[in-house]
């Protein structure tokens, strides 16, 4: 005897004409005859352009008969043919190449009465004869003794010795040298496990002062006032951030680690120049290589 279920169904429950819309065609016939004829057409040719810069379509040629383009009727005015023009266009030339030749026979002037006057009232005696040793010397420490010898007959050293200048920071520089001197002291006086706090505070001044153009003391303006030198307090801050980072490579107990790593960082404060290039970096790469 046949059993009535399945694996626990009803044998009902596997016949599939008992399924809702077993006898509904959901795909069209004629879709299917499409698709099969769209299979079988023939394969057509690519679009492919002549070259990079020509489009894929032909440029249609037009006929040569062309309707020609009316000339526009243009007044008087319009082509510098009135009355005022042909009246005012000379003199205005002449007054603008005027205006033009008196200026240039006024800066030449200019430059004559310089060069003179230099040549005879400023560049004479003894500020003459420093200038010349100046010029006739052959290494850095003839030029520098022979540059402080006509700074101090000038009286550029009043000037060096102002510490009040527009083109840096003054008062930052001397409190930073301030600091910088007592913590280099400190750490130099101390043992070595009591000079571990004034040697960290002491680079931590070393990074913040090291640096590009710090507080203004490498503007060019402040080395264009004299031959040799600038102001006493730039210099002596300059000097000064030299010796404590001579201190905390050659003399302090960092460790080699941290040499390495305050290194590292003072060469990053500095950065490298960089060229940037648009288009022409494909020029130097193919001299390069």
């Amino acid at each position: 005897m046949k059993s009535s279920n399945a694996n626990g169904f009803p044998l009902e429950a596997f016949d599939p004409s008992l399924l809702p819309d077993f006898d509904r065609e959901f795909i069209d016939r004629e879709d299917i005859e499409e698709f099969a004829k769209a299979l079988n057409a023939p394969q057509s040719e690519p679009l492919v352009a002549l070259n990079d810069w020509r489009p894929v379509h032909q440029r249609i040629k037009r006929s040569r008969t062309r309707t020609r383009k009316k000339t526009p009727i243009r007044s008087k005015d319009e082509v510098r043919e009135g009355f005022v023009y042909n009246v005012l266009k000379w003199p205005f030339l002449f007054v603008v190449l005027g205006w033009i030749l008196a200026l240039c026979i006024s800066y030449l002037l200019t430059r004559l009465y310089i060069s003179a006057y230099e040549r005879s009232v400023t560049w004479r005696g003894r500020r003459q004869t420093l200038r010349r040793n100046l010029q006739s010397t052959t290494n850095y420490a003839e030029w520098k003794m022979a540059a402080d010898a006509l700074d101090d007959h000038l009286g550029n050293g009043r000037w060096k010795a102002i510490d009040q200048y527009a083109y840096y920071d003054h008062s930052t520089v001397a409190t930073v040298k301030d600091q910088l001197r007592a913590a280099r002291l400190q750490a130099q006086q101390l043992d070595a496990d009591s000079a571990t706090a004034a040697t960290d505070r002491l680079r931590t001044l070393v990074e913040a002062c090291l640096k590009s153009n710090a507080f203004g003391v490498e503007n060019p303006k402040m080395y264009s006032e004299t031959y040799q030198g600038t102001k006493h307090l730039a210099q002596a801050f300059i000097e000064e951030l030299h010796a404590a980072l001579d201190h905390l490579l050659n003399h302090s107990q960092l460790k080699r680690s941290d040499k390495y790593t305050l290194a590292k960082h003072l060469h990053r404060n500095f950065g490298r120049t960089a060229l940037c290039l648009s288009g022409g970096s494909v020029v130097f790469r193919a001299i390069f290589s």
